[in-house]
């Protein structure tokens, strides 16, 4: 990506962090408040130590995403973000990504263009 659309990026993401603690569940570590890694460890202890404790069944699922973003199209998170009311935000991030494409050059030959559905823009020149 070029500096104008990291730019761009940082900005968008400046602009809802006001609005992730609201939206994402209190049990989120990620992306939300200052939530730090030990916090998740230590909700984990006091979990496992009340199931311990009353002999009760627990049960722990841990998902990590990370890359999630490289398999989610791009209609699938516009039409998530509209559901949620942030269309008119994200207008020109959907401008961005809306008839992205890209090329492979081999040995000084370039393809015709490929449509990206899903994943980020990269720019490798």
């Amino acid at each position: 990506m070029n500096a104008d659309y990291k730019l761009l990026s940082r900005i968008i993401a400046n602009r809802l962090r006001p609005w992730t603690n609201d939206l994402l569940h209190l049990r989120q570590q990620c992306a939300v408040g200052d939530n730090k890694i030990l916090e998740a460890l230590s909700a984990i202890q006091e979990i496992k130590a009340k199931a311990e404790l009353t002999n009760a069944p627990a049960y722990l699922l841990s998902l990590d995403f990370k890359g999630a973003l490289d398999n989610i199209a791009h209609c699938y998170l516009f039409a998530t973000l509209a559901s949620y009311g942030f269309i008119t935000c994200f207008q020109r991030l959907q401008m961005m990504y809306g008839n992205a494409t890209s090329s492979i050059q081999v040995n000084c030959h370039i393809s015709s263009p490929i449509t990206i559905e899903c994943s980020v823009r990269q720019d490798f020149t």
